[in-house]
């Protein structure tokens, strides 16, 4: 869970995560009103989906 500035928070933990990580990984994030960071990053090319 993070707020709405949180979003390179997240992003470190989910890079710093074995790929073949055996469990679900569920991400909420505040946005307080705003619009979503998230829809507006270029995917990752982590393979992760």
């Amino acid at each position: 869970v993070a707020s709405a500035g949180g979003l390179e928070a997240i992003s470190r933990v989910l890079r710093g995560l074995p790929k073949e990580l055996p469990v679900a990984v569920v991400v909420a994030q505040h946005l307080g009103g705003q619009g979503s960071a998230l829809a507006k990053r270029p995917p990752n090319g982590s393979g992760r989906r």
